[in-house]
């Protein structure tokens, strides 16, 4: 490439060939959009069955956990009955925790009841701050500044199909 007039012909054919992907990739998520629907219909009654059968395993084997072996040498890892067509588990899952209201909430509600100990305060660095700093003391620290520039091709698609017709 050596004049202006090699990039724009250039830009030009990146531009058709974005055009090109994007009507492939419109045709092709038509197509499977199509595909789901056609095939809803009959999936949703299987889900319903399965989520049924699950429910009613899950509820037998509740009723039915002394029976069941232990899952493995690991203590407190669940229980398993193996079968010859699978297996059916209760698995140990980590503790966790949910929010029933938003954080903001909760932290209101854990600083009136002095539960400060179940709060924990993030120490970061200041990215805003740290934009202010010359290149040498942001080196100092382990740091520096992303490019302020990056080069970025936009075909104008109009005027491209445009010129085509």
């Amino acid at each position: 490439m050596k004049t202006w007039n090699d990039a724009e012909q250039l830009l030009r054919e990146v531009g058709l060939a974005e055009i090109r992907r994007e009507t492939i990739e419109l045709k092709m998520n038509n197509e499977i959009t199509a595909v789901k629907e056609r095939y809803a219909g009959r999936l949703a009654p299987i889900d319903a069955d399965i989520a049924k059968a699950v429910g009613l395993l899950e509820t037998f084997c509740r009723e039915h956990r002394a029976d069941m072996r232990p899952a493995s040498k690991k203590k407190d890892a669940g229980v398993v009955f193996t079968s010859t067509f699978g297996k059916l588990a209760f698995r140990k899952c980590p503790a966790a925790i949910e929010f029933r209201k938003k954080v903001e909430k909760v932290l209101a509600a854990l600083k009136a009841k002095k539960l400060t100990n179940c709060i924990r305060t993030v120490e970061e660095p200041n990215k805003d701050v740290l934009l202010g700093l010359d290149d040498a003391t942001l080196a100092a620290v382990h740091c520096r500044k992303k490019p302020s520039e990056k080069f970025e091709v936009k075909p104008d698609y109009q005027e491209i199909v445009a010129r085509e017709a």
